[in-house]
């Protein structure tokens, strides 16, 4: 099982649900500041954490740039 967390620039942003679904959308892509995925054994625990690369002019998330195992 895995969780992504992303981080975004909120200056000036409004939280908006355009489609009503009951969930915020996300804001735009460009605006994406980091990226970070966790990955849990069975007993949900924390074994690895990866951040990512995340181009700050486009939004763009690549390749891993830091990974921690956890033992």
């Amino acid at each position: 099982m895995w969780c992504a967390l992303t981080v975004f620039d909120g200056d000036g942003i409004w939280v908006i649900d355009a489609n009503a679904d009951g969930v915020p959308d996300k804001p735009a892509a460009a605006l994406l500041r980091s990226s970070q995925v966790s990955f849990y054994d069975a007993q949900d625990r924390v074994y690895r954490t990866q951040e990512l690369f995340v181009d700050q002019t486009t939004g763009v998330v690549g390749t891993p740039r830091l990974t921690t195992n956890m033992f």
